[in-house]
């Protein structure tokens, strides 16, 4: 499902760009890669953006015990995870306008499309309710530790918070028999 949301993003953000400046060809603009190689050198192609994972967190909401009847029995079902994936969008160009250039185009998509959704992107794949798109702020002393942490020279980038992926395995947890009547009073011993 991760790999499903973050395609739809790439593919969007490929599409926006390509339009906005009007880029000739169907080569792609936007890659779903590392950021850096097993060599420590940049993985992103030469004129391109690249789109990295870079942390996962589950949001953690009380939600219900999802419960379906079958027949006569109740199952008690797993709960989805919500999930927020935390993407850098890196600009690897020869060209440091030009990268510039490429991630206010970023910017622009997400401004514009803050909440991705069946309504505004047509392609979605139906695994994908929504996914929500936010720009995240980092002082420089944590840009430099994620740099550093993914092993990479900086390149200019935006990270962004993308919610609304959802991890459900559908599992069953139990199964139960339908309750059909309560006595309260035999309950309670009076």
């Amino acid at each position: 499902m991760i790999d499903v949301a973050l395609e739809l993003l790439r593919s969007e953000l490929d599409t926006f760009v390509s339009n906005r400046l009007q880029i000739p060809g169907d080569e792609p603009r936007v890659h779903m890669c590392p950021v850096v190689d097993e060599a420590g050198r940049t993985a992103i192609p030469v004129n391109t953006l690249g789109l990295s994972l870079i942390n996962l967190e589950e949001d953690r909401v009380n939600q219900p015990v999802a419960s379906k009847q079958i027949a006569d029995r109740m199952t008690q079902l797993s709960v989805p995870s919500k999930i927020t994936a935390f993407v850098m969008i890196a600009a690897n160009f020869k060209d440091y306008a030009e990268a510039l250039k490429m991630l206010a185009c970023v910017m622009e998509l997400i401004q514009s499309k803050p909440v991705l959704t069946p309504v505004n992107v047509p392609q979605m794949d139906d695994k994908v309710d929504k996914l929500s798109l936010q720009m995240c702020s980092y002082r420089l002393e944590e840009l430099k530790d994620i740099w550093s942490f993914l092993g990479g020279r900086y390149h200019p980038s935006i990270v962004l918070k993308v919610k609304g992926i959802i991890i459900d395995a559908q599992q069953v947890l139990h199964y139960g028999e339908r309750v059909k009547s309560f006595n309260i009073r035999k309950w309670l011993g009076t």
